[in-house]
């Protein structure tokens, strides 16, 4: 197990004088993402649950979740975290001027447990020599 990353270019404009400013980052190699069939696969090896049972309580727990979200409780995610609701809002300067037009936007936030948090901090990060191609086509782009 560990995260590779690669170095990208990456351009920042100052607003204050709109200079250009070109500089390196580091940037996580994505891979393919774990879909709702092959975590389905992986339970089905290490439970007493078919494939198609595994796929039927995930996507249950999904109907369920969102439901709790939109009726405003959090929802812990076993060993992952929490998810919950979150306000973007426009302060206002009173009490009496608050009201549901200050609300900008919804948002759904995840809170990583301090398992997540502890188990991210100890995988090995490694710089990938090479840069993926599809990073290197958007990079002719910038």
């Amino acid at each position: 197990m560990k995260l590779e990353y690669f170095v990208k270019k990456k351009t920042f404009r100052n607003f204050k004088n709109s200079e250009v400013e070109t500089k390196y980052v580091p940037e996580l190699l994505k891979k393919t993402p774990a879909t709702i069939e092959s975590l389905c696969a992986e339970i089905e090896i290490g439970s007493t649950l078919s494939r198609h049972e595994a796929a039927l309580a995930l996507e249950e727990w999904s109907d369920v979740a969102i439901d709790a979200l939109t009726h405003g409780r959090a929802v812990q995610v076993g060993k992952l975290g929490t998810l919950r609701l979150r306000l973007e809002v426009k302060a206002q300067n009173s009490p009496e001027d608050v009201n549901s037009k200050c609300i900008k936007n919804v948002k759904c936030v995840f809170y990583p447990s301090m398992k997540l948090t502890r188990r991210i901090k100890e995988v090995p990060i490694h710089k990938r020599d090479y840069m993926p191609k599809a990073v290197i086509n958007s990079q002719d782009e910038n």
